[in-house]
């Protein structure tokens, strides 16, 4: 039989093959044989190899430049630091020749006069350990003649406590660069700066050590001891940076932040010491962490006691004056003297005097983001170092702003309707940063009370959510549709909590009895000790009472329990009102921003209530045509026109989702059809109307969708968003929307 043929056969790369493993089976064979406990049955991979040629663990291991110590399994206890005095025994060697033996010397870790790879050497131990250690080029005392390596055995014996400690300041410039011994201590003690602090301190004196301290000699457990000691007098105001990346480590300062105010400390760095005496600093504070550096604030006058900051929609009074930060050109001022200005956190265009309401003063995003972070009683500076966050010149007089949030953007300067603007001083104060004081005076909140009842607190909710709603037309007048948005769902919060106080009114137990008709409680409980006639009493004995004319009784008032159930029913019917208001404006907002996911929401929130109402179902129609849904599109605007058979726009919008799938043929039923929005019921039986659909469909009422369909209410719409961006921007260019209510 013939066999397989190999084409790629080589009989020398075979023959080479077959002497490889020979030599190796000979290999393992002698190894196996010199290895009595192996046993001779092993198989060839059981067969022991050669010795590893890896090269084996290193026995030093290198602490600092020059500095090795050799491996020795670790030890637990007490780690010697920088700042420590300790008592140690060392033994020095050079080309093996001892030339200093210390059975018990101390010396400060990190003192100015000590050799640095002595203070490194001994940081790298614990309590009771001993190591050895080469260094190159050690520097010794003058009175050791010896050069180049050296060896040494070092042991900690003790770490001693001394009254006067000495810690290791050095921060973020790594351990034992900067060494602290206070001579003085300061006033808060607790309160020291950071590395976003505006600090002043002093040098008034410098030192300089003139020679080497070794283990056991008198300057050798002093931070400066061996140094001489020159006066001098100099103030140094350090400055926080703006920006975070470009902050460069400094010595002096990373020690002066270890101070106190008003404390006094000896500073020692690598190869010199200062006197350094704290005098004063303050907190600077960045105000839009989401962009670092672009706004600090540094507190000049910090309030007494709790910090209230104000929050969103509450109305603040503020005093100061706004300036360029190069050329100190005014901008602009918050009142004079004790006069202030207020305005609304709700990115208002501009602030309103108190003194003459009709004078208005600009606003920027920068200074809106720093009110934020002040308190009651605050007084600051602040600079707002990134233009896009300062004044920007009239769309009318400059280019398209750059900004990264580019919407809405008019909301942020120029407030009232479009030409009605509020400029600043001088035109070269236009996108160059600032430089402002200001003072928070008061803040008026916007929230709502808990006192009361809950019929008081429902009222006070929905005069809030009101107020919102308002400020949310004003904005979308102003196409400043993201803040509308926001304003619209802070309305629906207030109606939400004005919901939960009418609930609690439900179930409060004290509602059900009326003080105002104690008989008609009292009537069950009388009953049964009514003596009642027996049947066969004659009524016709009696004698009959006079007769005259009765007045016409007034009718009596309402009681207690009807006012309140009225006014429950008021409330009641008032809440949902505002609620189908707010969801609406909100979905016009949304349509604007192609936000279609939320737009589907509200509307379905509303045709829950109502499933008849025109605006939820053009509109959340619009957004099915946003999502590029088709069907469900198509089936919201037939039921626009079931309830108005006049509806121009659905009718427009039915002959522009033809002309979509005509033109993207592909997409047409790509998307299962929208269930729970239109609520898909069947229309009331009524005339035939005239719209552009089928006459067969017309006849039945509704559309084949709607009449095929079981009513689905309770199930939540689903978007399904998976159009492209150019279609996106596409739907956004066409829709026009028919504004808020």
């Amino acid at each position: 039989m013939w066999g397989r043929v190999d084409l790629n056969y080589d009989p020398d790369e075979a023959r080479k093959e077959q002497e490889k493993l020979r030599e190796e089976f000979a290999r393992n064979c002698q190894i196996a044989s010199e290895n009595p406990d192996w046993p001779s049955n092993l198989c060839k991979d059981e067969w022991p190899r050669p010795p590893s040629s890896k090269v084996s663990q290193r026995a030093w291991v290198e602490i600092k430049g020059g500095l090795r110590r050799k491996v020795q399994p670790t030890k637990q206890g007490r780690r010697v630091r920088f700042g420590d005095t300790v008592a140690a025994r060392l033994a020095c060697s050079s080309q093996n020749e001892v030339f200093s033996s210390i059975e018990d010397g101390r010396f400060l870790v990190g003192a100015l006069a000590i050799p640095r790879w002595l203070s490194c050497a001994a940081a790298s131990l614990v309590e009771g350990e001993r190591g050895d250690f080469e260094a190159d080029d050690a520097a010794l005392p003058a009175r050791f003649a010896v050069e180049g390596l050296i060896s040494f055995e070092l042991e900690i014996l003790e770490i001693v406590a001394v009254v006067q400690k000495t810690e290791d300041a050095s921060g973020r410039l790594g351990q034992g660069s900067v060494l602290k011994q206070t001579l003085k201590d300061g006033e808060e003690h607790w309160r020291r700066p950071t590395a976003r602090s505006d600090i002043t301190y002093s040098l008034q004196a410098r030192y300089v050590p003139t020679g080497w301290c070794w283990p056991g000699d008198d300057d050798a457990v002093l931070l400066v001891g061996g140094c001489t000691r020159e006066s001098m007098d100099e103030t140094i105001e350090s400055r926080a940076c703006a920006d975070p990346m470009q902050r460069k480590a400094e010595p002096l300062r990373v020690a002066a932040e270890a101070c106190a105010k008003g404390e006094t400390a000896i500073v020692a760095l690598l190869d010199e010491a200062f006197e350094l005496s704290l005098i004063d600093f303050c907190e600077v504070e960045d105000c839009f962490p989401e962009r670092a550096g672009a706004i600090s604030k540094k507190i000049i006058q910090a309030p007494d006691g709790s910090r209230a900051v104000p929050s969103d929609l509450d109305v603040v009074v503020v005093r100061g004056v706004v300036k360029a930060r190069d050329s100190g050109t005014i901008a602009c001022a918050y009142g004079t003297g004790e006069g202030t200005v207020s305005w609304r956190l709700d990115e208002d265009a501009s602030a309103t005097f108190d003194s003459a309401s009709e004078l208005k003063a600009p606003l920027c995003r920068g200074i809106e983001l720093a009110i934020r972070r002040m308190s009651i009683g605050e007084t600051a500076d602040v600079t707002i170092h990134a233009p896009d966050l300062c004044f920007v010149r009239p769309p009318s007089t400059a280019c398209a702003p750059t900004a990264p949030r580019i919407d809405d953007l008019q909301a942020f300067h120029y407030g009232g309707d479009r030409g009605a603007l509020s400029a600043v001083a001088d035109s070269r104060c236009y996108s160059c940063p600032l430089q402002c004081r200001l003072e928070l005076v008061a803040i008026q909140r916007f929230n709502a009370s808990s006192d009361g009842d809950a019929l008081q607190r429902c009222e006070a909710r929905l005069a809030l959510a009101e107020d919102a709603k308002q400020r949310g037309s004003q904005h979308y007048d102003r196409s400043a549709f993201a803040r509308a948005s926001r304003r619209y769902g802070d309305a629906l919060r207030q109606i939400e909590d004005a919901a939960d106080a009418l609930e609690h009114f439900e179930n409060d137990p004290e509602n059900e009895f009326d003080p105002s008709e104690p008989s008609r409680y009292c009537k069950a409980a009388l009953d049964p000790i009514i003596d009642t006639p027996s049947s066969d009493f004659d009524y016709e004995d009696l004698p009959r009472p006079p007769t005259f004319d009765v007045p016409d009784v007034p009718k009596a008032e309402d009681s207690l329990r009807e006012k309140r159930n009225r006014r429950y029913a008021e409330l009641q019917a008032r809440c949902l009102e505002l609620e189908r208001l707010c969801r609406l404006n909100r979905a016009a907002c949304d349509l604007k921003r192609c936000e279609y996911q939320r737009v589907c929401d509200d509307c379905h929130s509303v045709l829950k209530d109502d499933p008849e109402d025109l605006k939820a179902l053009f509109r959340g129609g619009k957004a099915l045509v946003g999502i590029k849904d088709y069907d469900g599109a198509r089936s919201l605007f037939h039921r626009c026109l079931d309830v108005d058979a006049d509806c121009k726009d659905a009718e427009k919008m039915l002959r522009h989702v033809a002309k979509l799938e005509a033109g993207n043929g592909t997409m047409k039923g790509a998307f299962p059809p929208a269930r729970g929005l239109g609520f898909n019921r069947r229309p009331p039986e009524k005339a035939g109307v005239a719209h552009d659909r089928p006459d067969v469909e017309g006849e039945q009422g509704g559309s084949k969708r709607a009449s095929s369909m079981v009513d689905e209410a309770d199930l939540p719409f689903k978007a399904r968003a998976n159009g492209s961006a150019h279609a996106l921007r596409e739907m956004r260019a066409m829709l026009d929307d028919d504004g808020v209510d």
